[in-house]
């Protein structure tokens, strides 16, 4: 699709963008190795031949954007630019720091080292024909993040989106939020006419889209995520002398070393007992547990898990989804268990550990353990579970059971007592309110500290009981299919270790009550 006449755009994920001069123009970014093909088939149809294409400015380091472009210089012999930081990556094909290897989000793709011709920095400016394009340095979410500013119009890659959002920061690949504020704060000083980003729309800049996306990182940096590096990345000296790079006389270097990045497919452990049987993944970003019935009916919601330790929270704050960006460090295979560790670091200093172990009769035991290396207050660790397009669980509250009415986007809590309610509305929610979503507490206290998803048509129901002494709230959502089992929920102390226990069965029954018996069964090992 042509934004004007002289600027294209294709792609149904990443953004591809050619900017034309004359007859032939350069790509900013090219895209991965699956998406590659549909994104010259689009650019064609849009009436961009191959031999049009001059050279290809990479925008940041992740696959996503240039996973193809060794394939691209093979097949278009035209030069590579990018960011001097980012050159690295690319020519070594650096698994981690493209995220193309990335085990703890289950992506494991090709992303092969390819030379590049000719690295720019801050102040340089490349030349086509008649095109003039000022190169900014915008490290933050990546530390070569480059913005290429055109007539008006600015690429950005992912470190803004024309509605305000900003590209996801991890460690993995040295994102940095002081960075990130810098980035920010100099396309604010730019005041392009147009924001050009890696994902989604383009849209016309407004002062109001930097002042969002520095929101979203003031509250980052509130919520205290460890997996963000601190070091900035190294800037051009004012001292340094800019270049004007004409790209009609950049040589394509050749020979690259290529190697072929190994595919790995995520280590599972299959269990089956009595009516339940699923798979244990004990690393990558879905660690956890998967659930089939021994009806063959999927009880949770494919490529997700249930029973999977998400989040920390302590008062005030929220760390989203912590330990889903730190690798697990570890996990153990013994007789009838599996434990999974999880990697301490100095920001957030606590280890946990998750024991899984297969029962008789349909069910799965569960142990959390936490042990602290500081004191926290107001402690609380969130179990996610996932589940197939439904009705919210059942819950049981002081009014017995029911199965709440909730609106779209919507999730819905309900606490032990009224000091646990006040933990749920102490601020460290407020990044479901910021992205568009309601968190409301329920005036009902939960009775037991269960839930359960039960169709009633078939008769099969799936619940997930709590210790109720280490369980300050359930939750159920509208906007994931999920539900929340919050643990601890109290102050901790340095050095203190805390086991939470927790159990799964997947039962038939006519009645919702017959529920309760099972769980006074649990309630009474839990006591022993």
């Amino acid at each position: 699709m042509w934004l004007n006449q002289d600027i294209c755009v294709v792609g149904l994920h990443e953004r591809i963008y050619f900017l034309k001069s004359g007859d032939e123009g350069i790509l900013v970014d090219c895209g991965s190795e699956a998406t590659y093909p549909e994104n010259m088939r689009m650019l064609k149809e849009d009436g961009v031949d191959a031999g049009m294409i001059s050279g290809v400015l990479i925008s940041h380091e992740h696959f996503d954007h240039i996973a193809a472009i060794g394939r691209a210089k093979a097949e278009l012999g035209c030069p590579i630019i990018s960011h001097r930081l980012a050159a690295g990556t690319i020519e070594t094909g650096d698994p981690t720091v493209s995220a193309a290897e990335a085990g703890f989000l289950g992506i494991h793709v090709p992303f092969l080292a390819t030379s590049v011709d000719e690295v720019v920095d801050e102040g340089d400016e490349v030349t086509l024909g008649d095109t003039r394009i000022e190169v900014f340095h915008i490290p933050g979410h990546t530390p070569g993040g480059a913005a290429y500013l055109v007539d008006g119009h600015l690429l950005v890659g992912d470190t803004i989106f024309a509605d305000g959002r900003i590209g996801w920061p991890d460690i993995h690949w040295g994102s940095c939020l002081p960075d990130h504020r810098d980035s920010i704060n100099k396309i604010a000083d730019i005041s392009p006419n147009w924001l050009l980003p890696g994902h989604g729309e383009a849209g016309k800049f407004q002062r109001r889209t930097t002042e969002l996306a520095l929101e979203k990182i003031d509250f980052l940096e509130r919520a205290g995520v460890p997996s963000i590096n601190t070091s900035p990345a190294p800037r051009r000296s004012s001292a340094e002398k800019v270049r004007s790079l004409d790209i009609s006389a950049i040589q394509v270097r050749e020979g690259s070393g290529k190697v072929e990045p190994s595919l790995r497919s995520s280590l599972l452990y299959e269990f089956s007992t009595g009516d339940l049987q699923g798979f244990i993944r004990p690393r990558g970003h879905y660690h956890g547990l998967s659930l089939i019935g021994r009806d063959g009916r999927i009880i949770t919601k494919p490529g997700l898990c249930t029973l999977n330790l998400e989040h920390y929270c302590q008062e005030g704050r929220c760390a989203p989804f912590l330990p889903r960006t730190v690798c697990t460090k570890y996990h153990e295979v013994s007789s009838g268990h599996l434990s999974i560790h999880f990697t301490a670091t100095s920001e957030w200093p606590l280890s946990s550990t998750i024991t899984y172990s297969p029962g008789p009769d349909s069910t799965m035991d569960v142990e959390f353990e936490f042990e602290f290396y500081k004191s926290f207050r107001a402690f609380e660790a969130f179990i996610a579970s996932y589940f197939q397009p439904g009705k919210p669980a059942y819950v049981h509250t002081d009014g017995g059971w029911e199965r709440p009415e909730m609106g779209g986007d919507e999730q819905l809590f309900f606490a032990r007592d009224d000091s646990c309610a006040g933990q749920v509305l102490d601020g460290r929610w407020d990044w479901l309110v910021n992205a568009g979503l309601r968190a409301r507490v329920s005036p009902r206290r939960y009775g037991s500290a269960i839930l359960v998803h039960w169709d009633e048509d078939s008769g099969w129901a799936f619940v997930q009981m709590v210790d109720p002494d280490l369980c300050p709230s359930i939750s159920t959502n509208t906007f994931a299919n999920a539900q929340d089992i919050a643990l601890v929920g109290r102050d901790v102390g340095e050095g203190e270790r805390i086991r939470a226990k927790a159990r799964i069965i997947h039962v038939k029954m006519e009645e919702i009550g017959e529920i309760e018996e099972i769980y006074e069964d649990f309630l009474k090992e839990v006591a022993a």
